[in-house]
């Protein structure tokens, strides 16, 4: 009967590493499928009678098992925003709207669907959080959705300015609005934003309240008019006035507006009496130094900088992501903001994952329940955009692997025709 064991102990061989075949090939198979991870077979003696003085028989192998393999894949460049690659530990986590069921991947070739959504080729969309402003995650996982419909514009609230004024100028005042142009020292126009986020431009003009000297030529008047074809009533006025009080070394040292915040009003069906404030900088009563905005040297009058704070309305022109899984969009405005946070999850014992084709995998009682994050947090990796993972398999190993499998193969099928021979002899002596 050990002619027979010898057989049945073959067979098991062949099946064993007909199913390692099969595993190789699969490998091979998906050598450029995204993301894949390859397996390997663990093989498993089989102990089946003991003899007498102690001796144990084996009755074959089998294959107890695969192992999947989740080393790292290398990257691919892409030209699309939306592709993504981890760098290190964890999964992308994707869920489908119609069942409910929730599946993570490390294939990151996702896009923007018809409604906004970030999805996987499947259609699967893609689990994030809400961000603050600084990109800090919020609040509990959901689907990633982007805006469809045009950034809503802001009204201007506040209009900064840092000039110098000459303090060598003559008094040319006072000033008159009726001949701003000749009755004022230094101007300067800005565009601001009415409540529709349509265009308007102001100017500011700056007088001297006295000629230069000493007691004197250290105050300044401001006006702020708007003109007549962006005023509600058609005429030009003034729509803020104020002013600035220098020290004799040239740091601001008051600024007393007339109005605080000023009131504009608009042509069109706008909000009326916009309050709009201006800031010439932290003066030295406010506690600053006075010379971190508007100043009186003597030099040449000009404009350092300006800037206000509202803009029109505006399109999406592209999107960003980062390090962190921070998905940001730019508008044509150039307007920033930030939308959402890709979640990456991980997982107690990723070996315990059950495959569920499509490149993804779910959760199991192995496993354990998975861990919701994000990127570079407790040990997960980066999110790398315009980047696929690749396989990670390694196509002359598995050639090598091939090769003695196939060997094994042939061996074990030599081991059944030795034992047929065997058994013809037996056979033959019987005759």
């Amino acid at each position: 009967m050990s002619i027979l064991g010898a057989m049945f102990s073959s067979i098991s061989g062949l099946n064993a590493n007909s199913l390692t075949m099969e595993i190789i090939g699969n490998n091979l198979a998906n050598v450029n499928t995204t993301g894949f991870k390859y397996s390997r077979p663990d093989f498993q003696d089989i102990l089946s009678r003991s003899l007498s003085r102690g001796l144990s028989v084996g009755r074959g192998t089998m294959v107890g098992g695969t192992t999947m393999v989740f080393s790292q894949g290398g990257f691919q460049s892409t030209d699309t925003v939306t592709d993504l690659a981890l760098s290190g530990r964890g999964f992308f986590m994707v869920q489908d709207s119609a069942t409910t069921n929730t599946y993570y991947t490390r294939a990151g070739s996702f896009h923007i669907d018809q409604s906004g959504f970030l999805v996987d080729p499947s259609g699967f969309r893609v689990q994030g959080f809400d961000v603050d402003d600084t990109g800090q995650p919020q609040g509990v996982t959901g689907d990633i959705v982007l805006p469809t419909a045009p950034l809503q514009p802001l009204a201007t609230s506040e209009i900064t300015i840092n000039a110098n004024l000459d303090s060598r100028v003559p008094y040319v005042g006072p000033f008159d609005p009726a001949n701003p142009e000749n009755t004022s020292n230094f101007t300067t126009a800005i565009t601001v934003y009415d409540s529709l986020g349509n265009e308007h431009q102001v100017t500011a003009y700056f007088t001297r309240e006295d000629a230069p000297g000493p007691g004197g030529g250290n105050v300044w008047d401001y006006n702020v008019v708007v003109s007549a074809e962006d005023s509600a009533t058609g005429a030009a006025y003034v729509a803020q006035s104020g002013t600035l009080e220098f020290t004799t070394d040239g740091a601001l040292q008051t600024h007393t507006p007339s109005a605080s915040p000023a009131n504009f009003n608009f042509v069109g069906a706008v909000t009326q009496g916009q309050a709009i404030s201006l800031n010439f900088g932290t003066t030295i009563s406010d506690g600053g130094t006075g010379l971190d905005g508007t100043t009186q040297f003597a030099q040449t009058s000009g404009l350092v900088s300006q800037s206000q704070d509202g803009y029109g309305p505006s399109d999406l022109l592209s999107l960003d992501i980062d390090n962190d899984g921070v998905i940001s969009g730019h508008f044509g405005n150039g307007q920033t903001r930030s939308f959402a946070r890709v979640a990456v999850v991980n997982f107690a014992n990723i070996d315990g994952l059950a495959q569920a084709g499509g490149n993804l995998f779910t959760a199991t009682g192995v496993s354990g329940a998975a861990i919701v994050s994000v990127a570079n947090v407790a040990g997960n990796g980066s999110i790398n955009s315009n980047s696929l993972e690749m396989s990670n398999v390694d196509i002359a190993s598995q050639f090598v692997d091939l090769i003695t499998t196939q060997r094994a193969f042939q061996a074990n099928a030599k081991a059944i025709t030795a034992a047929s021979d065997m058994l013809t002899v037996t056979v033959n002596m019987a005759q």
